[in-house]
This record gives structure tokens, sequence and C-alpha cells, in this order.
């Protein structure tokens, strides 16, 4: 754990490893042989200008990578990265082949003044290299003695700057006004006139200058420009649009662009429009042709997309599923390591299968250590077995090379919903576990105020949460002063979160299809989740006994689990699911227990009690091996099919009975593995006064399926 408090405060975009780049970024690694390719592109380029076969006609590359991602994704962080890693390259192959590369500072085009360009920004930074050329010059690192390359290179900068003031209105207005003669009016006016034209091509030469001073005939050095959250103001896109296309189109020069496309394509539409003055309703439901005008600048933002990014240089940050938040981590290492290249692997820390070392402690892996004592483990981890079936095949983590099955703790996918899906809200969290687990290591914890610190960080650091903020810190919990002061108000949590419509009753309205004012089940089940996991945060051991007799609380369990059986979009999985109901027939309405006899239980009712009865985590251990699909279907009997006398139901396989008792066993088996228990069987006679019915039953069935 020493190792992992080095990690304390890794808040806000720093520069990563490669092993915690590819973590958000799989195809992180791609960049770089991307690059490569525009080296070998730019001497092809440079042939063809020696041959002469581009004289007429000037060569416009575009070579614009793409980081694209939503806010919060890590966008930052991998410009930082990818910028670090440029600039050692290039400082180690200086030394050895005099590599010029260029690197510049990353640019927010928000952060620049109002009456600021994107190109003005560049041309300062281009002054900046200029002006440390001639120091190195001076001090006789290049070109010693030589006064008429260094003043080449100042008077084409300069030339530069004069050239871009041209194509600056105001300047182009006072320039036109200010003559004395005709001839003097002509001049100038040619020379606003001919100002784009003749700025493309100074600018060029200045560039082409910058990255060869030495006039080599193969020379694969390049500008690299960076340009951050090019998404956040609508009015900067037709500037960073323009920018991009006009200027920057060039063999010499890589772009990385970071932002959200699909803000940044409804910022360029809504620029579109304003250039236009059609900014009105009623003008943007005018139809133009075969669209409307609205449907056509939307089009034409996208066309415009694919020509600054083009589509094959584009990679997208990965969104965090459920699946694998388990796996966040962050490095081991200190920023100055991997600045410097120095991160090192820690001996026996998380394999993977390919024999590397991962970057750090893994999400799943730190919550069972910061929170033990508090949470049970089986809250955030699954127990599988996996089986090594030859010498030939990879291995998986945690099988062994001997043929035997071997337990292995996976994510359980559905309690990490109190995380968000973007990486910074999963790296504020991971930071703060981090500090619990030092803390406690150290034995200087102070138990309520981390569990205070944490549940703010949760809240906060999750939009669904932080909409429901004030709803969630003043009505579903209380952190007191002691323990025994310490609070989950269930039914506050249930009036919030299950809260119904007012609808006016009609004829066809159907009980089972209830609509709620939170109509978003994955927002209900993550509020579920919140309460659940902040229940047992706050009571550890207790927590058991507190919900066990809790009437509310099994109404509140019912509500989410049928949110997540009808609703398979909250497991992220795609179904189309007819008719979501059931009938629980052991429990009423008011969450009292009724008698179900054995002899009237069916495959139905069999599913629905582990689904709700017992412990939360044995019922979510049960979903996540239930054959989903095969098991909606018998609840899906058309409504029309129904009349009072009968019940059409749909038929029960030997198949889906097998896999169901197959998904019991192994949500008992998962249980009994993260309490470290072998015999499977002690863990179900602790559980016999819950399910001694449904034990029966599936004794029974599978007893008839056999004779």
């Amino acid at each position: 754990m020493n190792g992992q408090q080095e990690n304390n405060n890794k808040i806000g975009a720093r520069c990563l490893s490669d092993l915690e780049a590819e973590l958000i970024l799989p195809t992180y690694q791609r960049i770089y042989v991307q690059i490569d390719q525009f080296r070998k592109e730019k001497n092809v380029i440079n042939r063809l200008k020696r041959q002469g076969a581009s004289n007429q006609d000037k060569t416009q590359k575009t070579n614009n990578i793409g980081i694209i991602g939503v806010r919060g994704a890590g966008k930052t962080s991998i410009l930082k990265t990818i910028q670090m890693k440029l600039q050692r390259k290039i400082e180690k192959q200086d030394r050895e082949a005099k590599r010029n590369d260029i690197i510049f500072p990353i640019v927010v085009p928000e952060n620049m003044s109002e009456s600021g360009t994107l190109m003005a920004t560049i041309l300062g930074m281009l002054g900046e290299v200029v002006e440390e050329r001639e120091k190195e010059e001076k001090k006789g690192k290049r070109y010693n003695g030589d006064c008429i390359r260094k003043t080449s290179l100042r008077l084409k900068y300069d030339e530069v700057v004069k050239q871009y003031t041209y194509i600056q209105k105001e300047y182009r207005d006072i320039l036109i006004r200010q003559y004395t003669t005709e001839n003097a009016y002509v001049s100038r006016s040619s020379k606003v006139f001919n100002s784009d034209t003749e700025f493309i091509n100074k600018f060029d030469d200045l560039i082409d200058e910058l990255v060869n001073p030495g006039k080599q005939e193969d020379n694969s050095n390049l500008l690299f420009l960076f340009i951050d959250d090019i998404d956040l103001s609508a009015y900067r896109c037709a500037d960073v649009v323009k920018t991009l296309l006009s200027y920057l189109s060039n063999e010499n020069i890589v772009t990385f662009i970071s932002g959200d496309l699909d803000t940044f394509e409804e910022a360029l539409t809504l620029d579109f429009l304003r250039q236009e003055n059609v900014l009105d309703k009623d003008i943007l439901d005018q139809e133009i042709g075969k669209d409307r005008l609205l449907a056509s600048k939307q089009t034409l933002a996208y066309e415009y997309l694919k020509k600054i990014i083009p589509p094959a240089y584009r990679y997208n940050i990965k969104y965090w599923s459920l699946e694998e938040m388990g796996n966040y981590c962050i490095a081991d290492f200190t920023d100055q390591q991997v600045e410097d290249g120095t991160e090192k692997d820690h001996q026996g820390k998380h394999s993977q299968k390919d024999g590397r070392q991962k970057a750090g402690v893994t999400m799943s892996a730190l919550l069972t250590e910061a929170l033990k004592g508090w949470v049970d483990p089986a809250f955030f981890c699954y127990v599988d077995e996996e089986y090594k079936d030859s010498e030939n095949e990879s291995q998986t983590e945690g099988s062994n090379a001997h043929g035997k099955t071997q337990k292995v703790w996976k994510t359980l996918p559905y309690t990490y919903y109190i995380f968000d899906h973007t990486s910074r809200g999963l790296n504020n969290v991971y930071n703060v576990l981090n500090e619990i687990a030092g803390s406690r290591e150290e034995g200087k914890t102070d138990d309520l105020k981390e569990k205070k610190l944490l549940l703010d960080t949760i809240v906060s650091s999750k939009k669904i949460y932080n909409d429901h903020r004030n709803e969630i810190q003043q009505n579903f919990f209380h952190v007191g002063v002691a323990k025994a002061d310490c609070r989950v108000f269930f039914d506050n949590a249930k009036a919030i979160i299950y809260k119904k419509k007012k609808e006016k009753n009609t004829k066809n309205s159907s009980q089972n299809q209830a609509e709620y004012q939170i109509a978003n089940p994955v927002e209900r089940f993550s509020l579920f989740i919140l309460v659940d996991f902040v229940a047992r945060l706050l009571y550890e051991g207790d927590y058991q006994k507190q919900v066990k007799e809790d009437t509310v609380y099994k109404i509140l369990k019912q509500e989410a689990i049928k949110d997540l059986f009808f609703h398979p979009i909250i497991a992220e999985k795609v179904m189309d699911v007819t008719n979501y109901g059931w009938e629980n027939k052991e429990m009423s309405k008011d969450g009292k227990n009724l008698d179900l006899k054995l002899k009237d239980m069916k495959l139905q009712d069999l599913n629905i009690s582990f689904l709700l009865k017992g412990e939360l985590v044995l019922n979510l251990a049960y979903y996540k091996n239930l054959p989903l699909e095969e098991m909606l279907k018998i609840y899906e009997t058309p409504q029309k099919e129904r009349t009072k006398k009968s019940n059409i139901e749909a038929p029960v396989t030997v198949e889906l009975e097998q896999s169901t008792v197959i998904a019991i066993w192994k949500a008992f088996s998962s249980i009994a593995g993260i309490n470290a228990e072998e015999d499977v069987s002690k863990v179900i006679a602790g559980c016999y006064s819950v399910f001694w019915k449904e034990f029966a039953y599936t004794r029974n069935r599978t007893s008839s399926s056999v004779t």
C-alpha cells in the first residue's frame, strides 16, 4: 500500500503512463503509428516538390488527429501524455539524429482573450521558437557566424506577422483609407486583395524553415500543435474551422484536436445559422429543397467535421462500462517518473494475460481494501470459476497450468452504478478511497469523517446524483457525530425514487406499467444502489439487522429489482421487452409476506424468489448468471390472450429450468468464494430458512427431469 500512497491528490489532467493511457484509450499506441505515417507522407510530398510535380497547385495535407470523448473522459490527460512522449522522444533523438520537431503548448480556445484568434496565438508561439533559435545561434550551437541565415529566419517571421495584419478586417480598412495618390491606393489595395494567399505562402515557408533549417532532402521533422476543448465556445468555432482548413493544412504540421464531437457539431450548426441571421424558429422550420433549414445546416456541420477531423484520424476515449469500472486504476509511480520515462512495474500486482503489469491497484481491489469491515466485498465483486484445458492456451487470470478450475474475482457490474462513467468521476472517488485505505492502514482514520467525505465525493462525481444532491443529502441519510447517530431513511428514498405521476384514470391503463416522476429506470436503479451502499457503509455489521425487518426497504428493493429485470438496459443489454410486470405471490403491496404453497410454485415464482428474497448481493449474483432473454419470455404473454378464467403462459423448457438452477448454484458459489468458504453447501445451509421452499421445488423438479 505504501507505493499506492504516492497517488494522493492526482486530481485533474496529468501525464499518464502508457498503461494508464491504454486503459482510457485502447488505440493509444496507434497514434504514434499514425504520426510515423505522416512523416512518410511528408517525404513523398517533398520528393514530388523537388521533381517539380507540385509547382502549379499547392498541396493541401490534413494531418488533424481527433481525441474524441465527453466532458471528463480524460482527453486533456491524453493530450498532455502525447505531448510529453513526443518531447521525450525528441530529446533522445536530438542527440542522435539532430531532430528538429517542434512541440507547442496546449491551446484552449476558450482561454484566449475576446479579441484573440487561434492564428494569433500560433504566431505568438512561433515567435518564441524563432527567439529561442536566435539565442542558440548566438551561443554558437548552430550556424555559428552565419548571420545571413539567422537574419533570414527573423525576417521571414516578421514578414508573416506583417502579412497576417493584412487579413485582419480592422487593419484592411485603415490600410485602404490611408493613401495619397492613385498609385498608392492601387498598390495597397493589391496587397489587401492578395493578403490571404500571400499569408498562406509566407506562413508555409516559415514553417518549412523552422522544421528543416538544414534544408535536408530527407527530412521528417514536424510541428505539433495541440488544441483542447474545441467544443467549449460556440463563438470560437468559425475561427477554429477557418484556421484549421485554410492555414494549418500543411504536410509539416500535425494538429491534435480534442473535444466532444456532438457538442462541436451543435456549435458549428449554431454558428452557420448565426452567420446567415436565421436563428428564428419560424425560419428554421422552413423547407429548403427537400430538407428544413436546420437539418440542412446540421448536415453541413457534419460534412465540415469530416474535413476538419477525418474519421480515419479519430480516436475515441473509452466509455467506462459497468464491467470495466472495476479495472480503473492510477499508476503506482510519481508524475515525475512518468515524465522522465522511469516508471517501474511492481512485482506481483494484477498480472495481465500478456505478462505485463497493470498500472496500479484496480478500483475493485481498492474498494475491498479501503472498505474492509465496513462493506461486504460481495457488494462489488463476483467470484467465478475459470478453466484452462490445455497447456497451449493463454492462461486466464486466476487459473493455473494444470487444467484445474480456480476461483477468479470479477466485477459485480450493477453496484458500480454508484460511480460515474467518466475517468474524471472515477478518478475523484479513486483518490478518496486511496486516502481512506492509507489512513486505515496507519490507524489514523476518523471513520465517520472518512465515510462522509466518500459519500460527498460519490454524489458530486456522478451527474445523476448531483442532480438530486439536495434530496440525497437532506432526505436519504444522515451521518451523525457518532455511529449510533447515523441513519438511512428508506421511506424517504422510496417516496422520492418511486414517486408516481398523477394521471387521469383510463380504461386501458395498466397497473403493471406505472409511470414515475423519475422516468428513466437507470436513474431510479442508480439511486437505489446508492441508498443500499450508504446503509452498508453507515450500519456496517448491523446492516443485515436494519434491512431484514424493514418493510419499506423490502418494497424499495422489489421495485428496483423489477426495474433491473424488466429494463435490461440497466444491465447494459439491448432487449425488447413487450410486457413488464410480475405478480409476486409471496409479498403483498404493503411488503408483508404471503404464504405460497409449494404445490402452486412455478419457475416464475422461483425466479422472483431469488431476485427478491435474501441478501441483495445474492440476488444480483443470481441475476448475473440468469438466462435473461429466455426467462423474460415467460413473462411476455400478450395481454389480449389473458382472461379472468385463464392465464396463458409461455412454455417453460427443461433447458431453462436447468439454466436457472445453475444460476442459483453460481450465486451461492460466488458468495462462498468471496467469504473464503470452500464448502458451498454450508452457505446454502445458512440460507435454508429463507429459501427452504425454493430448494424443495428445485429438488422436485430436478428429480422429475431425471426420471
